[in-house]
């Protein structure tokens, strides 16, 4: 909407005066309009959203640069709005669509402690087509800004996901980590939960309607017209993703080739005009002319018309007569973030003694909702279009019903009003998450290293007090270098005498943690007396002459060496481990290696872990994702977890982790009080530490014992 600039504070002063909503308009020069609405919003990614790839006009060019800086201004306008109404920190911002991408961190830089959602109606487009998007990491960022991500399905979330891991890569400073409940994003130390909000109607004011003497009119109007005829009905926005071409050819074929419906089947199509001063969308609607013409002409006479094709809006009562009179609604959307319209046609059955059938895309968002009770269509595919709506126009009274049972108890048990609730309801619980020391991700901050000489003094005043120490150790990237992993070296010489000599006091109890197989464990370190635990936690080993009541890992040692102690025995942490998935998911890691240089797969007893820390970068998270995402897919109900962390992607039992190790140590070491817990390991994902114990960051291993011969020059966390 235009307005004049001498008009402007006088309509903004009126509009937030207006209870309940209190409106804050946002004004637009005209070029800036145009650039970020026409342009990059519905130029570039609307199409791309909806899986149609980018040309190359749309993607260069002085045209595509200046549409991309309308859409950088239109949306820091937004925040400017936002920002002039003095929001606190107890107010929540609720960004709608793919209009206002970066809205979500630029209200974060502007006010970090607001409460920020967003929200997409559209699809999201698979990660190989996102990565087609100029500005494509600018994009992520913007909504990486939100506390909550939503979308109407779990495909969309995927995407989205995937796509951030893709663009922004896998952990480090900059990248991203998946998680149960969304990415923690390293850039900015924050949590982004990711949901899936599937959004529904009110079916209320369409039921009132029916019984209005105005629609009850229109439904016999339309009863006298269509006597004796199957009326077939479409609604649909004039746009290429709702696939009204599609439709039109798949009723071609269907009078084509059921003859004994000519004369019997109408469709009453309704195209919505939209964004008509498009050349694309003129292009768009001559060629519809063009087919309903050929199809009329074709299968018409005189007293029969076969198609009822409207270039308008309409009207409620009249809408709702339409969805009432219609026998079928035909859905052949090729894309579609929902398609509310199969709600309100639904809404209007309810009191209708035959009820309609639904005839449905399998890709619109919908078909997720609703696909028990519809005849779900491939639009691609005329013959299959054409039998499902004979199919409908033919199915028996007891099937309608109950399939309309169905698909009834869901419009009316997922409502627009449900569908808000749920999404802030879920937008408050992921705030109070989100920040870095709060929520699912909080362990994963790369907190500073602890002084040497603070760590040394706590270490000592142990001593002193005669107390007690737990120390625990990753072998990978702590005690080994990654770059001796692949090669398979033991730690050197100098970390086994330093452990060795940590081992010896009474008042140390060491354990090593790694994703290593227990035999390798055994031959590098076997002989030391200290706790290990392998395959990332499904097995754990005491010290020897533990079971002969040695102490925790100092005790076995003090008395004598470790050698002439008995040996001890692993034992596993996990019960009834499954190894049934082993032999189909292994060819799948072997294909990735195979493909990506650099790579590794470790087959161990009960886990496969694909090892990409030397490879190229980007090429190698690229295919990290895929392989992980496969993996999830083709693992089906087997009791396993696929995780993706610290360069390796890894399927093992399910509920195993080297934090569910240590809970297990720590419950034979109860009689254990220490005063001083510091854990050293390279891996920061949350689900591999104890929960409920306080781990401290350590310095270099160097520092830890005077009697180390060899320097180490990093940090080890």
């Amino acid at each position: 909407v235009e307005v004049p600039p001498e008009e402007r504070q006088q309509l903004t002063t009126l509009l937030a005066a207006q209870q309940p909503f209190r409106c804050c308009p946002v004004y637009l020069d005209e070029e800036t309009a145009d650039g970020y609405y026409n342009g990059f919003s519905n130029n570039v990614l609307w199409p791309l959203l909806h899986y149609i790839p980018l040309s190359m006009l749309d993607s260069h060019g002085d045209a595509a640069e200046r549409q991309w800086s309308c859409y950088q201004a239109a949306n820091a306008a937004f925040c400017d709005a936002v920002m002039s109404i003095s929001p606190t920190e107890l107010d929540t911002v609720w960004v709608q669509d793919y209009h206002l991408m970066l809205l979500p961190q630029y209200l974060r830089d502007a006010s970090p402690s607001l409460s920020i959602g967003w929200f997409l109606h559209t699809p999201f487009v698979i990660a190989d087509m996102y990565l087609t998007l100029p500005h494509r990491e600018e994009i992520l960022r913007g909504v990486l800004g939100a506390d909550l991500c939503g979308f109407h399905i779990y495909e969309y979330a995927q995407h989205f996901t995937s796509a951030c891991g893709q663009v922004l890569g896998i952990g480090g400073n900059t990248g991203v980590t998946q998680g149960p409940d969304g990415l923690f994003d390293h850039a900015s130390r924050r949590s982004v939960a990711i949901d899936t909000f599937p959004i529904g109607i009110d079916p209320a004011p369409f039921e009132r309607a029916l019984d209005s003497s105005a629609v009850k009119d229109k439904i016999i109007d339309l009863q006298r017209r269509f006597d004796g005829k199957k009326v077939l009905l479409g609604i649909d926005r004039l746009d290429y993703v709702k696939g009204i071409p599609h439709k039109l050819k798949a009723l071609e074929y269907f009078l084509g080739n059921y003859p004994a419906w000519r004369g019997k089947v109408v469709l009453v199509q309704i195209a919505v005009p939209s964004r008509t001063e498009v050349a694309g969308y003129q292009k768009l609607r001559a060629n519809v002319h063009r087919l309903v013409s050929r199809i009329n002409g074709t299968f018409g006479t005189l007293e029969y018309v076969p198609i009822h094709y409207l270039d308008q809006s309409m009207k409620f009562p009249e809408l709702c007569a339409l969805y009432y009179r219609a026998d079928s609604m035909v859905v052949t959307s090729l894309r579609d973030g929902m398609n509310l319209v199969s709600f309100e046609y639904l809404a209007c059955q309810t009191s209708k003694n035959a009820k309609g059938v639904l005839v449905l895309s399998e890709f619109a968002g919908a078909a997720q909702a609703l696909g028990a009770g519809a005849l779900l269509v491939n639009p691609y595919n005329v013959a299959e279009v054409a039998r499902a709506i004979d199919e409908s126009l033919n199915m028996p009274a007891s099937e309608r019903e109950e399939r309309f049972e169905y698909l009834d108890k869901h419009i009316h048990g997922h409502t627009a009003q449900e569908w808000a609730e749920q999404y802030v309801g879920s937008l408050r619980h992921a705030r109070q998450t989100s920040s870095y020391d709060a929520g699912p991700f909080s362990e994963l901050s790369l907190a500073a290293t602890l002084p040497v000489q603070q760590v040394v003094a706590s270490y000592k005043a142990c001593e002193r007090s005669a107390g007690q120490r737990l120390l625990i150790f990753g072998l990978l990237g702590t005690l080994i270098d990654y770059e001796s992993f692949a090669s398979l070296q033991p730690p050197p010489q100098w970390v086994r005498r330093n452990l060795a000599a940590l081992a010896a006091s009474p008042h140390n109890t060491l354990v090593v943690l790694s994703g290593r197989e227990r035999a390798l464990l055994n031959e590098w370190l076997g002989d030391l007396p200290i706790w290990l635990v392998a395959e990332n936690g499904l097995w754990i080993r005491p010290p020897p002459g533990w079971e002969s009541g040695g102490g925790g890992g100092g005790g076995a040692a003090a008395s004598g060496s470790a050698a002439s102690l008995p040996a001890s025995t692993w034992e596993m942490v996990a019960e009834g481990v499954d190894d049934s998935w082993m032999a189909s998911l292994k060819p799948i890691f072997k294909y990735f290696e195979a493909r990506t240089p650099e790579t590794l797969t470790e087959v161990q007893e009960h886990t496969i872990t694909w090892h990409y820390c030397d490879a190229a970068d980007e090429f190698a998270d690229v295919q990290a994702v895929a392989l992980q995402s496969h993996l999830v897919k083709v693992s089906g109900n087997a009791p396993v977890e696929v995780g993706l962390d610290m360069k390796r992607v890894e399927v093992r039992p399910y509920g195993v982790s080297k934090g569910a190790a240590i809970s297990r140590i720590l419950e034979q070491l109860s009689a254990l009080e220490a005063e001083h817990v510091l854990l050293s390991h390279s891996n920061p994902n949350p689900n591999q530490h104890s929960r409920g114990h306080a781990f401290h960051c350590l310095p270099p291993f160097s520092s830890l014992c005077p009697a180390l011969a060899a320097p180490r020059t990093h940090a080890l966390l």
